[in-house]
């Protein structure tokens, strides 16, 4: 039992790394590097918002500014509804909402594959390639022109922009519709030029908004650090797992001691009679050490079953995820197949340098 605890636990630990990994490798759509944010005081007026982003587009080392109601990805999401007549035939489908501004393409590095910006219009909107597929359609260019009524007022479809993460990776890349409602829109959004000292730009960013926002508490902060945060509660679950994989080995490394102590030296005449007839230290390790074999192999069975079911339970908690890595659950297997060969050879190995003439005499 405890062998089959400890591998199951190296196999999930193992398999949450790897998920972990992928993670932080796989591209969001978007540059979250050199990217910082700050919310100002919701329905704030927008004059006083102006002349912060006035006093921060003045600072060179500033490449855009950018308002919006929500950052560019997030773990929560506002969702609505709309019409839209498609090829004469009227669709109701489910979208995701997002709050911008003309500037937020660039600031966040999306890429627009079909139409224009928005130019700031309430009657503009920009959608994503989801939202394109949802319609079945094939060419962006398709979607563009498209009009639906979003809160008493008609829109336009003028640009797709190309799919991006608005979401963090548990979630699938929905239907995206951004609109142009500044008063809705309290987040500034700051992209810093390359080469740029980014504590020295931080702490002049931050002295500005106490400049305009006086009574207000609020910094800066990382996009790609706010990105990272999204699995925190995985990476806390691979940091206590990992725990307790190494407190079950280690009282399974101390079970076996004993275990193949008592073993061995209950078979010492065995092995000193099997000396005298001619059998090498090798040989006699094998005999001592197939049974072990034997029990970290039913133990590796038992191991991997409980180990896929609560790794596939993990992995499906992710829209974009890893494919079962298998052969992580080899390597777990010979890793504590390792460890316990190790002792038990260790403990073989004393016994064989024990005279055969001196053992026989003493039993």
């Amino acid at each position: 039992m405890q062998f089959t605890c400890s591998i199951a636990f190296v196999i999930m630990v193992l398999v949450v790394n790897s998920q972990l990994r992928f993670l932080s490798r796989q591209e969001m759509g978007f540059d979250k590097e050199a990217v910082l944010f700050i919310a100002t005081p919701f329905m704030e007026s927008s004059s006083r918002i102006d002349v912060l982003k006035e006093r921060l587009l003045q600072k060179s080392y500033i490449a855009g500014v950018s308002q919006s109601d929500a950052l560019v990805s997030s773990n929560s999401y506002n969702t609505s509804g709309i019409n839209l007549v498609v090829d004469t035939a009227k669709m109701e489908i489910d979208i995701q909402t997002k709050n911008i501004d003309s500037s937020f393409v660039a600031v966040n590095t999306l890429e627009l594959v079909a139409g224009e910006n928005m130019n700031n219009q309430v009657d503009h909107v920009l959608v994503n390639e989801a939202l394109v597929r949802e319609l079945g359609l094939e060419n962006p260019e398709e979607v563009l022109g498209l009009m639906f009524n979003y809160n008493g007022q008609n829109r336009v479809i003028k640009g797709v922009v190309k799919d991006f993460h608005a979401l963090n990776l548990r979630s699938k890349i929905s239907p995206l519709v951004m609109f142009y409602m500044p008063e809705y829109s309290p987040i500034i959004n700051v992209k810093l030029e390359k080469g740029t000292d980014i504590s020295v730009a931080k702490s002049e960013m931050d002295q500005l908004f106490k400049g305009v926002y006086p009574l207000e508490s609020s910094e800066f902060n990382f996009l790609d650090e706010t990105v990272a945060e999204f699995y925190k509660d995985d990476q806390m679950l691979r940091n206590v797992m990992g725990f307790a994989s190494g407190l079950a080995i280690l009282i399974s490394c101390l079970g076996l001691f004993g275990l193949s102590s008592f073993t061995i030296a209950q078979r010492t005449k065995e092995i000193g009679i099997r000396k005298v007839l001619g059998a090498t230290i090798a040989q006699v390790l094998v005999m001592i050490s197939k049974e072990y074999v034997w029990l970290i192999g039913i133990s590796f069975v038992m191991a991997s079953g409980i180990a896929w079911f609560f790794s596939s339970e993990f992995l499906n908690t992710y829209a974009f995820k890893i494919g079962m890595p298998y052969e992580l659950f080899a390597l777990s297997g010979l890793f504590i197949l390792s460890i316990c060969l190790l002792i038990v050879g260790l403990h073989a190995y004393n016994a064989t340098q024990a005279n055969p003439s001196e053992v026989l005499k003493d039993e």
